[in-house]
């Protein structure tokens, strides 16, 4: 049978072959590098995504729509990480919205902490103060008046 295939039969299996090799060397170097429980990273993949969904030239509402319900699914699942060991997929703490809440209580920490040091280095008075506790940098608020 795959005597008869054209060049574009075998170019479909082979472009979905390589995506899925990138992927998972992407994965396994982004694990490994990030391995230090101190390091944040976090990364969200859909593996089971809808063909139909991932033409980037078709922007009808249809397909856009399933774009959106498609993210919001995403982030309702459990987050899930790769055992570099076995690279078998393990379950995290927590869901995927959780985690972006988390990512982004650090990196809004952090930023507050860049912009005090920035402005102690001119000599002035800090003009930003770093939240004292998680419930004011928390942007869960911002989420539920969005979605």
């Amino acid at each position: 049978m795959a005597a008869t295939w054209s060049n574009q039969t075998w170019l479909i299996p082979l472009i979905i072959f390589l995506d899925r090799a990138t992927t998972s060397m992407n994965e396994y170097y982004h694990g490994s590098l990030f391995r230090k429980p101190t390091i944040n990273y976090l990364r969200i993949q859909e593996y089971e995504l809808d063909p139909a969904l991932t033409d980037m030239i078709n922007v009808a509402k249809e397909n856009m729509e399933g774009l959106e319900e498609a993210g919001k699914e995403l982030l309702e699942e459990k987050v899930k990480k790769i055992n570099l060991d076995s690279f078998c997929v393990e379950e995290g703490v927590g869901t995927n919205a959780e985690a972006l809440d988390r990512l982004a209580d650090i990196l809004y920490g952090e930023r507050q902490h860049r912009l005090k040091q920035k402005s102690m280095e001119k000599g002035r008075r800090p003009f930003l103060r770093v939240p004292s506790d998680k419930s004011e940098a928390n942007w869960a608020f911002l989420k539920k008046k969005v979605m």
